[in-house]
């Protein structure tokens, strides 16, 4: 399946939000509430924050939101569908079921790397990623 990256259009609103709220639920239970990225208002997300889609076809296999801020690039969101059709076929053909594999243990790198323009930028968003406290 040909992956390909692009930025979010307001058409991606449903898929954003429905990749995301697929990406955090399992955290629900650990913390009590949903997590914020699952209450966002995506119309309001794309808009005002740079989305990069990461898609396998025409499906969103994974999404990352940045905010240029002075100084840095912060990450306010990384989804990743565990799901996508790559992953359900090797299930399939595996003949497993249960936890979805880990096929993409560099998918952050890759976007990162594709949605960074810059040298410059890239070592800030390295130096900047982790001062931020997960909400």
């Amino acid at each position: 399946m040909v992956e390909t990256i692009r930025l979010a259009t307001p058409d991606d609103v449903q898929a954003v939000t429905s990749l995301t709220r697929a990406a955090y639920a399992k955290w629900v239970p650990v913390i009590g509430r949903e997590p914020l990225p699952m209450k966002a208002d995506y119309a309001v997300a794309i808009r005002d924050h740079r989305i990069d889609l990461l898609c396998e076809g025409s499906e969103v296999a994974a999404l990352i939101e940045t905010i240029l801020r002075p100084g840095d690039l912060l990450i306010e969101n990384v989804a990743v569908d565990c799901w996508s059709a790559r992953n359900r076929e090797a299930e399939i053909g595996s003949g497993r079921s249960g936890s979805p594999p880990n096929t993409r243990p560099n998918l952050l790198a890759k976007l990162v790397e594709l949605t960074s323009s810059g040298e410059g930028l890239k070592q800030r968003l390295l130096a900047g990623t982790f001062r931020e406290t997960v909400r």
